[in-house]
């Protein structure tokens, strides 16, 4: 019995681990993932460097000097917003606004804080359409970096440091509140001036300088008729998203056109492309716009250049909108007849018409329109 439990003693002596063994276990477990490291193809460095020459960082700015962001004159203070980083539409009407919000408080535009991705969801160069719509060089004037965006983008540093602000702000209103107490040429950031309305702060005189570009674009429109301009949001969104609305919406409101005026010139603009990131899964294709076309309406899809929609929408005798911030640019400058879907509250303009009338009460829905017609067409 004593020879067995001597064996059994060695046995488990010899299954205790080796201090000296562990230790060179560790030192080739880490050399192994090592070396596998130095095997995995590298990514290409974007982000500045010991290895890199540091980006240029231009210097500060001074507030836009277009005569657009100029209404309030010399030594008012200048209003800043933010740039948005989605779609055209979204991006274009936070800068309207931000224009309008400054001229209705007697101040000037200072300009837009950007984003480092200047091309949109759906791929459009943000700063070439900027330059289309407030003139060449525009955006140059228009657009200032912030040191506090996290980017690895080069060209970002570029851009001209906004001037510093004196006062940030996350509500409209209580900017408004406190306009009384700023200094003179003091610079304001409001990033999102939520509670622009339209009919509050579009006066006819703005609208001019806004659109005066759009005015000098060909159009396609006849010269001899009433001219009608759809827009159908339909892209990136599917066919049970309440923001797609149904064709049957405005096959109704054509009916209702043409019963007044039987020669209208209506065209309609859409698109069938998804966002970029989802460019390989359309939504959309050109024959979901053949109820369209069988109603004489002349379809144009993905458009390059998307001031050319704008400035057809913006132009028309009447524009039929979306509920979607595309339509709100062309919307807050036509002068003419708009018909909103029924979603733009209380406080509209006296050109705006509540389209959802023609569904559930055609009678005075034409009454309206005709009066609106009456201002713009003989």
């Amino acid at each position: 019995q004593q020879q067995q439990q001597h064996q059994q003693q060695q046995q488990q002596g010899s299954q205790q681990p080796n201090p000296q063994s562990q230790k060179q276990d560790r030192e080739n477990n880490q050399k192994r993932k090592h070396d596998k490291e130095q095997d995995k193809p590298r990514k290409q460095e974007t982000r500045p460097s010991k290895t890199t020459p540091a980006p240029y960082f231009a210097p500060e700015g001074t507030p836009c000097g277009l005569e657009i962001c100029q209404l309030a004159g010399p030594g008012a203070p200048s209003l800043y917003v933010q740039e948005h980083s989605d779609g055209a539409g979204h991006r274009m009407a936070n800068i309207l606004n931000g224009m309008a919000g400054a001229a209705k408080n007697k101040m000037n535009f200072g300009g837009v804080v950007a984003v480092p991705n200047t091309k949109t969801e759906q791929g459009s160069d943000f700063r070439r359409l900027v330059n289309g719509m407030f003139g060449k060089g525009a955006s140059r004037q228009l657009f200032f970096r912030s040191n506090r965006t996290k980017t690895r983008s080069l060209e970002y540093f570029k851009v001209q440091h906004h001037p510093a602000f004196a006062a940030e702000y996350k509500d409209l209103k209580k900017m408004e509140a406190e306009r009384e107490s700023f200094n003179t040429s003091s610079n304001i950031f409001l990033p999102s001036p939520n509670g622009i309305t339209v009919s509050g702060y579009f006066p006819a005189a703005l609208q001019s300088g806004m659109r005066k570009r759009l005015l000098d674009m060909p159009v396609k429109f006849a010269g001899d008729r009433v001219t009608v301009g759809f827009h159908v949001r339909r892209g990136d969104l599917k066919e049970n998203d309440f923001r797609a609305t149904k064709d049957e919406y405005y096959y109704k409101l054509a009916e209702r056109i043409r019963q007044q005026w039987p020669t209208a010139d209506m065209h309609l603009w859409s698109s069938t492309k998804n966002i970029e990131a989802f460019a390989d899964k359309p939504l959309w294709k050109s024959s979901d716009f053949d109820g369209f076309r069988d109603r004489g309406l002349q379809v144009h899809l993905d458009d390059d250049d998307l001031l050319e929609p704008w400035a057809h929408l913006a132009r028309a005798h009447i524009f039929v909108m979306s509920q979607s911030s595309f339509s709100y640019v062309p919307a807050a400058l036509n002068p003419n007849c708009v018909l909103h879907p029924g979603t733009a509250g209380a406080s509209v303009p006296e050109n705006w018409v509540d389209a959802a009338e023609a569904v559930h009460n055609p009678k005075s829905f034409d009454g309206k329109l005709a009066k609106c017609i009456s201002r713009v067409w003989d």
